[in-house]
């Protein structure tokens, strides 16, 4: 009997340790204990739950490597600022929270109005005004998320003192339920900005501003860190902190330390949702509280705490390891030491970290005053250097900025605007790919990198006016930009907040249960990458492996037909039919994508364009099709016709490609041609009513009746290719068109043109 039960108990243990070693993917929880959660884990690649998360994406086949080149940028849509003005001041969000496929953005209106705005992303329309309690304009941004999981997102933001609660609405506008407890311990607490995350992995998430902590469900204040502690905030603005939710300390650490810890500047709080209390666990050695980035700088592990503060009346970065206290820089980095700085920074925005120049390590983008500077890190003297710095225009010195790859060359530009502009630096040398008018009174907010239209292709979103500086404040609009000559990597349809570092948020806007660690590495088994482990930057789709990869469209197109019945007279068009075919597996081809038309090759001097049309619908992958047929004009006589899919017509002649944003895996199949010559298939006015033909169609002998005797004909090709002449000498003739190939074809006499279909 003991023999059997110690059997019994052994069968239990090895199933208990089965079952530890599977990883449900569906579930939110690491349950294989190996650091990876659901989709993250490579055990997950290919399970149907899977199909629409950024990570673990299988290769695609067809794929496009973009030039490195500069950018021009090109407004895909903006809001209509007379009808619905907002401030300028603000980082607009983008998420899906109506759940129809289609991104919306969600902003607030300037400080003097109670209204939320609702976009759609992919246009820019208008959808909803939910009306609210004011805003301070100070207030950088709401936050959304499906905190009830009811598919829906909610939207959550700080009322305007004396209100100075946290409210929460649904999707379609109706209160979920508005807070009690005040936000913040003064008056102007009303400018901290919400964050979402689930501290206990419970699949209920909460709401956390500054140090204070809310239920997302009923807005109850859980917990608060208290009035003396660090909040996230510099003492430059001590009212508007940004402080991160994220598991930094391990479980054996302290009591409280099981699920997420609350980072503020230079303190670790421990967090206990079920008795409502927050405890100090670590605080830095040196520095003070400010705004709060984290990953691991050190690549040692675990993740570290990049810090914006104030000292000594000048805005500073320094970088600690949070497990133990210590300081990784050795000196903290002044922002107004940069070399482009012109002005004494007391501030300092929001700091991203990125990979900025391809070397494998994690450097610092941050603004300060009328000086953006990006910063270097050696782990191992603990020295921050200046990378490179640019010259900018911002007396609020202390905007953000966001970093992505766009062209996927594992070195990240930068997005930042000033008063004045919206630039793409390049992150490695500062050099500026783009810019564009953006005015704008500047605070905290920074432009968003995502998909916000839901079309594969990568757009940039900002909140901008037609005129800068602070006097135009409240006349503003949110804009969205793309590429115009080249496509960019595509991205994520979701930022949710401002404080966004991808595993934060599910693409479906839930909150993730457990938080994936994002200082790991990939793949699983040797780590060599670590594309997680950034902060303030936008993720493009990502492999089980941890690769960027860039899923491609391949179009091709067939010229079906040509209708030259009105060549040489009105009104003087001509009917080209064509079809388009998307050949690729891994990427539609878009509604609206451009085809040009051209007399003559436009890739060699002396072509001219004709015309430009659209694809009307999205082409599917595999082989789905598009046919169109357009009028043109016939350019005199002799001429080449060339079509080209994916072309917008704008490019300089001769042309290159890609002239779009729509990647392609092979341009070179991107053209048709056909040559028609108007001077052959030109004809008098007088028309001869009294003519037959017959039959049509006709497989070898058509039969033409009531023409006049000695009369010359020719049958031409719809390509206006001649390919039978004779003449007639009775009224009545048969012609043998047997080793014709089967089509259309146009008998051409003098004063006529008959057509008669060849099968």
């Amino acid at each position: 009997m003991k023999k059997t039960n110690q059997l019994f108990l052994l069968f239990i243990l090895l199933a208990s340790m089965i079952c530890y070693s599977q990883e449900i993917c569906n579930n939110g929880i690491d349950d294989d204990g190996d650091g990876y959660v659901d989709c993250y884990d490579d055990e997950c690649f290919g399970d149907p739950s899977c199909s629409d998360s950024y990570f673990g994406k299988p290769i695609a086949t067809c794929q496009y490597i973009p030039p490195v080149s500069n950018f021009i940028l090109k407004e895909t849509w903006r809001t209509d600022n007379t009808l619905y003005p907002m401030d300028n001041r603000q980082t607009p969000i983008v998420g899906d929270i109506d759940n129809d496929g289609i991104p919306e953005v969600i902003a607030k209106d300037d400080q003097s109005a109670n209204r939320l705005y609702v976009f759609n992303g992919a246009d820019g329309t208008h959808e909803l005004t939910i009306t609210a309690p004011s805003s301070d304009r100070f207030l950088d941004a709401i936050a959304i998320a499906d905190v009830d999981l009811d598919g829906f997102g909610e939207i959550i933001f700080v009322a305007q003192n004396p209100d100075r609660t946290l409210y929460c609405y649904e999707h379609d506008g109706t209160l979920k339920w508005n807070a009690i407890d005040l936000v913040g311990y003064s008056a102007d607490a009303d400018r901290w900005t919400p964050s979402i995350a689930d501290f206990d992995a419970d699949g209920v998430p909460e709401i956390y501003v500054g140090n204070m902590i809310f239920n997302s469900l009923t807005g109850v204040k859980i917990a608060e860190g208290g009035s003396t502690n660090s909040k996230g905030s510099s003492s430059s603005s001590a009212n508007e902190p940004f402080p991160v939710a994220v598991d930094v300390l391990p479980d054996a650490f302290c009591a409280n330390c099981t699920g997420l810890e609350l980072v503020c500047g230079n303190q670790v709080y421990s967090v206990n949702i079920a008795t409502g209390t927050m405890t100090v666990e670590v605080t830095a050695v040196g520095g003070a509280d400010g705004l709060t980035s984290l990953a691991d700088m050190d690549l040692d592990g675990d993740l570290d705490a990049v810090v914006c503060y104030q000292t000594g009346g000048r805005g500073n970065i320094f970088i600690w390891d949070i497990q133990t206290s210590t300081s990784l820089s050795i000196a903290s980095f002044q922002i107004d030491n940069a070399t482009a700085s012109i002005s004494n920074t007391t501030a300092g925005g929001h700091p991203l970290i990125a990979d900025l120049n391809g070397d494998d390590t994690l450097e610092i983008g941050i603004a300060g005053r009328d000086v953006y500077v990006a910063i270097d890190f050696d782990a191992g003297t603990g020295v921050l250097s200046e990378l490179w710095s640019n010259v900018t225009n911002d007396n609020s010195e202390r905007t953000g900025s966001v970093a992505f790859d766009f062209e996927d060359d594992d070195a990240n530009e930068i997005v930042y605007k000033d008063e004045d502009y919206l630039y793409i630096y390049n992150g490695a040398t500062g050099t500026n790919k783009a810019s564009i008018a953006c005015g704008s009174g500047t605070r905290y907010d920074l432009p968003i990198v995502v998909d916000v239209n839901a079309d594969g292709q990568t757009n940039i979103v900002c909140a901008c006016s037609d005129n800068p500086g602070t006097g135009s404040a409240g006349t503003g609009f949110i804009i969205a930009f793309e590429a115009q000559n080249i496509p960019w990597q595509s991205s994520r349809q979701v930022y949710n907040q401002h404080s966004y570092f991808n595993v934060n948020i599910n693409d479906n806007l839930t909150v993730p249960k457990q938080q994936q660690n994002h200082s790991l590495g990939y793949p699983q088994a040797a780590p060599i990458q670590y594309p997680l482990n950034q902060f303030l930057m936008q993720s493009s789709p990502l492999s089980i492996n941890g690769n960027s990869y860039y899923a491609a469209t391949d179009a091709t197109i067939t010229i079906d037909s040509i209708d030259p019945t009105n060549c040489g007279s009105t009104p003087n068009t001509l009917q080209a039919c064509f079809t388009i075919t998307n050949n690729s597996n891994d990427k539609i081809f878009p509604a609206g994508t451009s085809i040009s038309l051209y007399n003559g090759d436009p890739f060699v001097a002396g072509a001219t364009l004709i015309t430009t049309t659209n694809t009307t619908g999205s082409i599917a992958t595999g082989g789905g099709t598009e046919s169109k047929c357009i009028d043109i004009p016939d350019q005199g006589g002799l001429f080449t016709f060339y079509v080209i899919a994916n072309d917008n017509g704008l490019g300089t002649l001769p042309i290159t490609q890609p002239s779009t944003s729509i990647p392609e895996c092979d341009f070179n199949n991107n053209t048709a041609n056909f040559v028609i010559d108007c001077v052959t298939l030109d004809i008098a006015d007088l028309n001869y009513n009294t003519l037959l033909l017959y039959p049509n169609p006709v497989h070898s002998q058509i039969t033409v009746n009531g023409l006049i005797e000695n009369t010359n004909i020719s049958i031409v090709s719809i390509l206006g290719k001649t390919v039978l002449e004779t003449t007639i000498t009775k009224t009545e003739n048969t012609i043998d068109v047997s080793k014709l190939s089967d089509g259309l074809y146009l008998i051409k006499l003098k004063g006529a043109i008959l057509k008669f279909v060849k099968e």
